[in-house]
């Protein structure tokens, strides 16, 4: 799935949340991050953040964010 995603939406930056640890197949894919559960609201702050940062180095700015 996320390579189709990937092939499909080329600019887009993947997040995996998942329960699963076993990231062997994740590392191989070009994901921006994976977040295991239990999610903390100190762990969700720090995803958007860099999330946020990561698109404004690429050139987009903080308005464009809204419609991605």
């Amino acid at each position: 799935m996320i390579e189709t995603i990937i092939s499909r939406y080329p600019n887009r930056l993947i997040v995996i949340l998942s329960a699963n640890q076993d990231r062997t197949n994740v590392n191989e894919l070009n994901v921006f991050q994976h977040l295991d559960k239990p999610y903390y609201l100190e762990s969700l702050d720090k995803l958007g953040k860099s999330l946020i940062a990561k698109k404004i180095s690429l050139g987009l700015n903080a308005d464009l964010l809204n419609n991605l």
